[in-house]
């Protein structure tokens, strides 16, 4: 799955368990939960967005609206979510 941004494109890994867009939307429809690709999309942006929040607040930065929405789309910053999330359920086994 490709997500053109002005950064480049975000991207699902596959070898780590990630999903494109229209894969969640089939296991989400599958599980009872009727949804399309753009909403699995907009749905990932949403939390995104809201863990783009909580940081800068967390380190003070003040951003408009816009601009944690742009935060959140580029493939860096949800990169480095996967990699937190990552990190977490390792040290959750241990």
């Amino acid at each position: 799955m490709n997500q053109k941004n002005d950064l480049g494109y975000a991207t699902v890994i596959k070898d780590l368990g990630g999903m494109d867009y229209r894969t969640i939307s089939e296991n989400m429809s599958r599980m009872g939960f009727k949804m399309n690709h753009n909403t699995a999309r907009n749905d990932f942006l949403r939390a995104m967005s809201k863990l783009a929040k909580e940081i800068c607040e967390m380190y003070e930065i003040p951003l408009h609206k816009d601009d944690i929405y742009t935060v959140s789309k580029d493939p860096r910053f949800q990169d480095s979510m996967g990699s937190l999330i990552q990190m977490l359920e390792t040290l959750s086994v241990e």
